[in-house]
């Protein structure tokens, strides 16, 4: 289930998913809200 979110934010990034900014000491983080799940992650833009 998880891996699967994964793969699917990866595939398509501005589909609908539960992502958010974190805040604080965390602002550089982002949240992906999986079920029960929550998985933290960077995100980079490669130019």
């Amino acid at each position: 289930m998880i891996i699967k979110a994964i793969e699917a934010y990866a595939e398509n990034p501005s589909g609908n998913f539960d992502i958010k900014t974190l805040k604080g000491k965390f602002e550089d983080l982002e949240r992906l809200r999986i079920g029960n799940y929550r998985e933290l992650f960077r995100y980079y833009v490669n130019l």
